[in-house]
């Protein structure tokens, strides 16, 4: 997709007027409103999320009030003293992942690399290990398509494929030590200055990749440091987990697209290779792990990590 926005964000490629840009699908605007009357109106969800007829509001304390409309639209209205970067955070995240759903375009919460030309996402909760497992990848070579929002969409021949994002990824200081790199290069994200935007441009694929597997990384506290263990999940197995790591996969059941969503993640279990990994809580298990997926991959079977 394409974007134009009355705020800078300068995560996303830049694409000069009038140039083809590439993979474009629609567009996408970014405009500043005012909100307040629309969320004093709306019909609220939670104590930060509302339905303004099809609009939905996103409120974000000390931040500002967010409108995203018809799979297009983008309305911001900040709060005085709102911090761009923070605003940027909510833009790029909780908006798009709305957006998205507007679509009909399936946001999953993980990071997505190119292995042999197909695409494979990694998902879990926060500090799962999903930026740092895409980062070993990038380091060895690898493509990475998206960090944070995984976009899925059907082609017109059922091929369920990866639209890419922008080329940045999300680390942590301790994964960036892991990864022998040096924190001071990047940018911290706000009001988290242990964790770094660090942009990716050279290792980025900015075409759809078709989807070939998912893969769920989970902590497990009780297991020793240098625990790993690996499940094939059956597509029925997999299917809760694709809701589960749905971003923001509260929007599903307040957008009305319940049946929507199980028909898409049905059809998308159908056709993926699917697998959970479970870590230890000590030690840095993401080489062995992408050592395991490239040998998984390669060899197309699932087999038991000890």
């Amino acid at each position: 997709m394409s974007l134009v926005s009355e705020f800078p964000i300068p995560e996303l490629i830049v694409h000069e007027p009038g140039s083809s840009g590439g993979g474009i699908t629609g567009q996408v605007e970014i405009r500043r409103a005012d909100l307040q009357q629309a969320w004093g109106h709306a019909r609220m969800w939670n104590a930060y999320t509302a339905l303004n007829g099809e609009q939905v509001l996103f409120y974000i304390p000390n931040v500002g009030i967010l409108g995203i409309e018809g799979g297009r639209y983008i309305w911001v209205s900040p709060f005085e003293n709102c911090n761009e970067d923070q605003l940027r955070l909510y833009i790029l995240g909780s908006c798009m992942g709305a957006l998205l759903l507007q679509r009909g375009i399936l946001p999953l919460h993980g990071s997505a690399v190119v292995l042999n030309g197909k695409a494979y996402a990694f998902c879990g909760e926060s500090g799962a290990g999903k930026s740092t497992l895409a980062a070993v990848f990038t380091q060895r070579g690898y493509s990475m398509l998206t960090d944070d929002v995984i976009a899925i969409s059907f082609t017109e021949q059922g091929c369920p494929v990866v639209i890419p994002s922008y080329p940045q990824q999300k680390l942590w200081q301790a994964s960036l030590d892991r990864l022998g790199m040096y924190g001071g290069d990047y940018a911290a994200l706000f009001d988290e200055t242990e964790k770094f935007g660090v942009p990716v441009r050279d290792s980025f694929e900015s075409q759809p990749v078709p989807l070939a597997g998912f893969f769920e990384l989970q902590h497990n506290e009780g297991t020793e440091s240098t625990g790993l263990s690996y499940m094939k999940l059956s597509g029925l197995m997999g299917m809760p987990l694709l809701f589960t790591h749905t971003y923001r996969n509260f929007l599903v059941p307040m957008l009305g697209l319940g049946q929507w969503h199980f028909d898409f993640t049905a059809r998308l279990a159908g056709q993926l290779l699917m697998a959970q990994f479970k870590r230890g809580s000590e030690g840095f298990t993401a080489p062995v792990m992408a050592d395991h997926i490239l040998q998984w991959v390669m060899e197309g079977e699932a087999y038991h990590v000890g």
